[in-house]
């Protein structure tokens, strides 16, 4: 059971603010991806501009997926080799027509899981980076949420957090992601170098055959393929990325996987 996964969300501090922040950036409802936060969880600075990012700082942390935007909805060809990461700044494609929304891949029918589950991808994601550690996910309620899913979130620091959706049963993971709150000032480069840094270690999980610059610069190519974009899509054989950047109020990696249609015989 799900119960066996995660453990029961307890009185928080700031719990409000991080809360509906986490809500906000899993978007689950009718427009996934692309509602509105209450104005009360958009006061963020911000978001200060950065380049490839240092080494990760002990402490820093990325945050779960921002709300990956309804409006325009951005698919892309086959990744570009990691090592070349893209120079140009959001490879847009045809808006969508008025007044429709993107809905989350893992929102529909028949969308798949990983065949492994929060506590279980902790575990193993910890062990693989131990300088960039992902805390307890902590199960989140709503009064949208859909009957067969359940979310949870971490708490990585002050700017950084790690969400997931999760198959009710099974507690098979659908999408994990990572958020970054944008902040100014001198803190700010150094923060966005460490979500960066984490968004890669993500990234290796699923593909462990790429090394430490192939999946920074693969990030670094999702973000500015995704810039300026409320839902960015990307897949990659087995996965799909999703970037939905919503400016200072969050910036949203996620990592879902990809039902594979068999081929004709």
């Amino acid at each position: 059971m799900v119960a066996t996964e995660i453990k029961a969300c307890r009185p928080l501090s700031r719990r409000s603010a991080w809360r509906l922040a986490l809500l906000c950036a899993m978007a689950i409802g009718p427009t996934a991806y692309g509602e509105e936060a209450p104005a009360a969880v958009h006061r963020h600075p911000p978001v200060a501009a950065a380049s490839a990012p240092p080494p990760a700082a002990s402490g820093s942390a990325a945050p779960p997926p921002a709300a990956i935007a309804t409006g325009t909805s951005h698919s892309a060809s086959p990744l570009p080799p990691a090592s070349a990461p893209s120079a140009a700044n959001g490879i847009a494609g045809p808006p969508a027509p008025n007044g429709t929304a993107q809905t989350a891949p893992y929102l529909l029918a028949g969308a798949p899981t990983f065949d492994t589950t929060v506590t279980k991808f902790r575990e193993r994601y910890n062990s693989h980076n131990p300088t960039l550690p992902i805390g307890e996910f902590h199960a989140l309620g709503g009064p949208s949420e859909p009957a067969n899913l359940t979310r949870a979130a971490s708490k990585i620091n002050e700017t950084l957090y790690a969400s997931t959706a999760l198959e009710k049963g099974s507690g098979k993971i659908k999408t994990l992601q990572l958020t970054y709150l944008p902040v100014e000032g001198s803190t700010g480069k150094a923060a966005r170098a460490t979500a960066i840094t984490y968004m890669a270690a993500l990234l290796r999980e699923f593909k462990p055959t790429i090394s430490v610059e192939q999946s920074t610069g693969r990030v670094l190519d999702l973000l500015n393929r995704g810039h300026g974009s409320r839902f960015f899509q990307q897949q990659c054989g087995a996965l799909r990325y999703v970037v939905a950047d919503n400016g200072d109020k969050g910036l949203t990696l996620a990592v879902e996987p990809v039902k594979l249609a068999l081929a004709e015989p």
